[in-house]
């Protein structure tokens, strides 16, 4: 085992030398990213800020300012101005809805004439000054675009080592906030951007939550996002890709802490992987793509201080068209794959793998596909017993050591999610009402899209036919439970099972969410034919599965993962 283990690094660190790429050994911390950010000047503006702001819009704009109860407010009181200026970067109290000078919410705008409300590098450099003893949030703008705020600056570092009070108190960075004073509404498809510049997040001894959050196009070679704590990492719906560097590095193992990455991505690294994540504690990743990046897709590890805790993928992950391996996983705990697509990858040379397992424990394998990779589909090294279930690994299973290999269809929850990788989609528009036949030889899937742009995708290995009709208000079986209101339905029956039947293939529905309902409060409701259930917390014990009870996809889509056909309605709680 620890042979194998030490080939694995030593095929990196080869693999290094042809090409960057930042992994390192069991025993090393990774290195954090040393360069400074350029910080814009912050120099007093010689114009009131209000009357800057003005003067750049249209000749022919009309402007309107709403008070916290939504009434307009006269554009020539001291309250418009509140109202324009407050809409930016500041930091509250966890908990406390964010508003500038209330309940703790930083307000250094008053008498500071130095200070730009639009800049968050601007309001780092007030609480390097003015460090609150507290947990706290950092709330972003869903408009901030670091390029635009903050020119100039390549990188934004909040150091422990000088926010030394800051450090051992948990921060949360929350991006795609409406920007409205009191209010904590947050739209998780218009994140905040980091343009060009690097969030390094360093030497921190608390809780770090990342939200919401888009990093693209920086040049140098940091990674994109560093988060290094001694406690719990959280970050969902971030996105870093389009960088010189790696997408993102999160390390706690200088603690015990957990690492948990949901609805994120990291791809298109230009001279390095998409994520790597280092812990001495568990490691979760749901509903991830790291895909097209120089090196490897995403390597985890949580091989540490004789730490015993797993490594789990939950809903449906991609780490495909990588250079080198689509995924590299190393613990000494039990290593969970559900639904992991590794296809496509080791273009940069020969030899690469889909995915490369390495535990003293065991490996469950539940669906997904590795084929197209220049080495195996699969490689595992493990104590245990390696356990496959809906898998099509394409270029093969290469085993070092266990007890033995078990491939089952029925013993694992979770559904395949598809066919192997290389194989696109079979997508066919339909009207009010239309079907389709299945083909798994030439498509990995077919996806059926009504006029109004929802839709269903049925994902191989699966049989026969789909149908899919828009469910109008006057057409659901039941009236809709109370305190929720309808978006829009859809209801798709699977042929020759019918519907509500579990299929060997996954079922993604996916609903196009219209611009006044960008919020939050969502869900998906399914008639299990004697009621309305929300699929978030749906559990079944007749086969059918939900793997994925409703998320936001980042492209306009808010969709759920059943293996499963029927009525389906979208939702505002």
């Amino acid at each position: 085992m620890k042979l194998f283990r030490y080939s694995i690094l030593a095929a990196i660190f080869l693999l290094s030398l042809v090409f960057p790429l930042t992994v390192f050994a069991d025993d090393e911390v990774p290195p954090t990213a040393t360069e400074e950010p350029v910080v814009a000047d912050q120099t007093p503006p010689e114009a009131d800020p209000i009357s800057e702001t003005l003067e750049q819009l249209p000749d022919d704009t009309q402007l309107i300012v709403l008070n916290e109860t939504g009434e307009v407010e006269p554009l020539v009181t001291q309250a418009a101005a509140e109202i324009i200026l407050i809409g930016d970067p500041i930091w509250c109290p966890q908990g406390v809805a964010p508003q500038a000078g209330v309940g703790g919410c930083t307000d250094p705008g008053v008498g500071n004439s130095n200070y730009d409300p639009t800049s968050f590098g601007s309001l780092l450099n007030y609480l390097t000054s003015n460090q609150p003893g507290q947990a706290g949030v950092i709330w972003i703008e869903k408009n901030y675009d670091s390029s635009i705020n903050d020119v100039g600056v390549v990188g934004f570092n909040i150091d422990g080592a000088s926010l030394n009070v800051m450090k051992d108190y948990a921060l949360t960075i929350q991006g795609g906030w409406s920007g409205i004073s009191g209010d904590t509404g947050v739209d998780h498809a218009d994140r905040s951007t980091f343009t060009g510049a690097f969030l390094n997040i360093d030497n921190w001894n608390a809780d770090v939550t990342i939200n919401d959050i888009l990093i693209t196009g920086v040049a140098s070679l940091d990674n994109g996002l560093t988060v290094d704590t001694t406690q719990d990492i959280s970050v969902n719906n971030v996105s870093s890709g389009n960088n010189a560097g790696p997408g993102a590095l999160l390390d706690n193992t200088a603690g015990s802490g957990t690492v948990t990455v949901t609805n994120s991505k990291f791809d298109n690294s230009q001279g390095g992987a998409g994520l790597f994540v280092n812990s001495s504690g568990k490691i979760e990743l749901e509903n991830v793509n790291a895909s097209d990046n120089y090196s490897i897709g995403a390597y985890v590890n949580n091989n540490y201080n004789a730490s015993v805790e797993g490594v789990r993928f939950t809903g449906t992950n991609v780490f495909s068209g990588n250079g080198a391996y689509g995924l590299v996983a190393i613990s000494n705990g039990d290593i969970y794959l559900s639904s992991v697509f590794a296809g496509a990858n080791g273009s940069n040379a020969p030899g690469y793998s889909g995915a490369l397992l390495d535990t003293l424990g065991n490996i469950m394998v539940c669906g997904g596909g590795f084929g197209g990779n220049s080495g195996y589909g699969l490689e595992a090294s493990l104590s245990g017993l390696l356990t496959l279930s809906n898998v099509a690994l394409g270029g093969g299973l290469r085993t070092y050591g266990g007890t033995g290999v078990v491939n089952d269809s029925s013993l694992c929850p979770v559904p395949s999610n598809g066919d192997e990788i290389g194989l696109p989609l079979q997508i066919i528009p339909v009207s009010s009402d239309g079907s389709a036949e299945f083909d798994c030889d030439l498509f990995s899937g077919t996806v059926l899209v009504l006029p109004s742009g929802d839709k269903v995708t049925y994902k191989c290995p699966i049989a026969g036919s789909g149908t899919l009709a828009q469910l109008d208000t006057v057409n659901l079986p039941a009236s809709l439970p109370a305190g929720m209101d309808y978006v829009a339905g859809i209801d798709t029956v699977q042929s020759p099972a019918g519907s509500d039947k579990p299929l060997n293939g996954a079922v993604v529905i996916s609903f196009i969410i219209p611009e006044n309902l960008q919020g939050p409060d969502l869900a998906i409701l399914y008639w299990d034919g004697s009621k309305w259930i929300d699929l978030d917390k749906a559990n079944f014990d007749d086969g059918r599965a939900v793997i994925n009870g409703g998320y936001f996809t980042g492209d306009g889509y808010f969709e759920a993962i059943t293996n499963f056909s029927g009525s389906f309605v979208l939702v505002k709680k």
